[in-house]
């Protein structure tokens, strides 16, 4: 049964909505070795907090904002994020998701 919790709605896999978009310490995952492609460098991170687009909407914004980002592809269902960046962009990368 979803959930409205601080003004977007759904549903969560822990008991109660206290996690949910709450400042907690992020904990991210490399899911594979980042990949070279046409436009940089293409890297995969599990995210374990992200699930909704809320999240999703924060993330775009702050990442877009960076320099050396040139795409974000999110998959809330598997809780993960491939963004695709200049080489030295990953650093700069994992510090806005973790802010």
């Amino acid at each position: 049964e979803p959930s409205q919790v601080h003004g977007h709605q759904h549903a969560h896999e822990q008991d109660g909505a206290a996690a949910c978009c709450a400042p907690a310490p992020i904990s991210l995952e490399a899911l594979r070795a980042p990949q070279l492609s046409s436009d940089g460098v293409r890297t995969a991170i599990r995210i374990r907090q992200m699930d909704c687009p809320t999240e999703e909407a924060l993330l775009r914004k702050k990442l877009g904002e960076l320099t050396g980002v040139t795409g974000m592809e999110f998959n809330l269902m598997q809780r993960e994020l491939t963004v695709t960046h200049q080489p030295l962009a990953l650093e700069p990368i994992l510090q806005a998701i973790r802010t």
